[in-house]
């Protein structure tokens, strides 16, 4: 369980640092255009995920990460670039599936984040993977932000995909970050 509260923090502390990274010049695009003509495509070791060739691959494992996609600045207000991360935790020996994990999720994000609503919470399934989704808001430091998370577990590691947007901003990126979040595949059973 200390495993699981440390891992929560460095999920939130990922969020926030993601938020204030150093500014880029402001990019125009279309935000609800989801075509995948240009997309580019990640594989690491055991996953993939495609995203917009506008957006920024971060492969720095900032706080644990296992990747970073940045969303370009769409003008000098900008303050804050939406972002999908992936964090993969070890949980080998824990015991944990699926429904557990979220609920131990659910309870930290309540008890650990400022101003937390859980707005959905539910067990789904695609292309034959079983996987807990999850959307909440939640306040960090001066951003008030809505978050998208996917939660996978294979093979004794939980995979916690997450997009992030400011509250303001969440319907104009969600359907590329969802998008986004949707091309995720893990690559072994």
């Amino acid at each position: 369980m200390k495993r699981m509260r440390k891992f929560l923090f460095l999920v939130m502390l990922v969020a926030t640092l993601t938020a204030s990274t150093s500014p880029i010049t402001p990019h125009t695009f279309n935000l609800l255009s989801v075509s995948h003509d240009d997309w580019k495509t990640h594989t690491d070791k055991g996953f993939q995920i495609q995203y917009p060739s506008e957006w920024e691959l971060s492969l720095a494992k900032q706080m644990g990460s296992s990747f970073i996609l940045f969303s370009p600045l769409v003008n000098k207000e900008d303050l804050f670039r939406e972002n999908v991360n992936l964090i993969i935790q070890d949980i080998k020996g824990m015991n944990i599936g699926l429904e557990k994990y979220a609920q131990i999720s659910e309870s930290q994000i309540k008890s650990m984040m400022t101003n937390s609503q859980i707005l959905e919470s539910k067990l789904m399934e695609k292309n034959g993977r079983r996987f807990y989704h999850l959307v909440y808001t939640a306040d960090m430091g001066v951003y008030h932000l809505k978050f998208l998370q996917n939660y996978f577990i294979q093979n004794e590691k939980a995979y916690v995909l997450t997009f992030t947007a400011d509250q303001k901003t969440y319907d104009e990126y969600v359907k590329v970050g969802g998008e986004i979040l949707n091309s995720f595949f893990l690559l072994n059973k």
